[in-house]
């Protein structure tokens, strides 16, 4: 079953129901004006929003502790200080890379 969002210039499909998961597509169109009187159609197909924002927060979170790690070493090695929690900053890396496995498995 398919939901639809109308309006004069803009049409959003979605899947519901027992059909829909989490990966579900959804399907947006929209109808401009161009030139002499001539409509553009324009389509996009892409995941749901709530995924592709859980994504982006997942990544912008390792990002960020990625950041935070390579600050912390370079400080702890201008003071020759020893960390024993360097192994983070590899381990960041793969978590980075298993969002993005997982993002493209879908």
């Amino acid at each position: 079953m398919i939901k639809d969002v109308t309006s004069d210039w803009y049409i959003f499909l979605k899947i519901i129901g027992m059909y829909n998961h989490y990966w579900s597509p959804e399907l947006e169109i929209r109808f401009d004006e161009v030139e002499n009187g001539k409509t553009q159609i324009r389509g996009l197909v892409g995941p749901n929003t709530k995924v592709w924002t859980m994504f982006v927060f997942f990544y912008g979170i390792v990002a960020i502790l990625f950041i935070a790690a390579i600050i912390l070493r370079d400080s702890h090695l201008m003071l020759n200080i020893t960390a024993c929690w360097l192994c983070a900053i590899p381990c960041l890396v793969l978590l980075g890379l298993l969002i993005w496995i997982t993002a493209k498995a879908g």
